[in-house]
């Protein structure tokens, strides 16, 4: 019974020296893989220095090359401001029915309603109707070129000769008949005696 416990002790013994020698060997291999992580790293860290030298002289490189290229410069639109429409109301003639009308046939200003000639102004009057064909603009473009050079002391002069946009015709005064002459029979001297004659017979 003695012999074979000493025999367990020497064979546990041996297989902890067997396991020592086992985890000393792993200690090498563990702390020749740290050398080579940290040899592995100083090389990753050359390499990034070495990349990040090689971008900025290429940057250069690049930037030296636009410098001496001839730059196009794309034409910018221009913006195009929308145009305020004029109050065209102040034309004698003119209702807010009409301005609105005139609006739509992009007649928004007075300097649009003063180039526009009047045949064209009554076509589009005429295809409203009746209520907008009797209207009359043929003083319109007039006074819209005197609101669009803001001469409104002209415009208003101009106004008091007009009724609803149309020139008043100036009252003739009643002409008097020319005097016709009469013709004056004068009675020869039988035809005197006559009367004279008749008239003392009838008193």
């Amino acid at each position: 019974m003695e012999k074979s416990v000493g025999q367990v002790e020497k064979n546990v013994s041996a297989s902890f020296a067997y396991v020592k020698k086992d985890m000393l060997m792993l200690n090498d291999a563990f702390s020749d893989l740290h050398d080579k992580m940290q040899h592995l790293s100083l090389n990753h860290a050359m390499l990034l220095e070495e990349i990040g030298k090689l971008r900025h002289e290429m940057a250069k490189k690049v930037e030296k090359k636009v410098d001496k290229k001839v730059v196009v410069k794309k034409p910018v639109a221009k913006k195009v401001k929308a145009k305020k429409k004029d109050d065209l109301t102040k034309v004698e003639g003119i209702g807010p029915a009409i301005k609105k009308l005139l609006w739509k046939n992009k007649i928004e200003t007075f300097k649009d309603l003063s180039k526009t000639h009047v045949q064209e102004l009554r076509d589009i009057l005429d295809k409203k109707g009746s209520m907008f064909k009797m209207h009359d603009p043929s003083t319109w473009a007039r006074q819209a070129k005197l609101a669009s050079q803001k001469k409104w002391n002209e415009l208003e002069k101009l106004q008091a000769k007009l009724q609803g946009g149309v020139k008043l015709e100036k009252k003739a005064g009643v002409k008097k008949k020319p005097m016709t002459k009469t013709e004056i029979k004068i009675p020869k001297n039988k035809e005197i005696k006559k009367i004279v004659k008749e008239t003392v017979t009838y008193e």
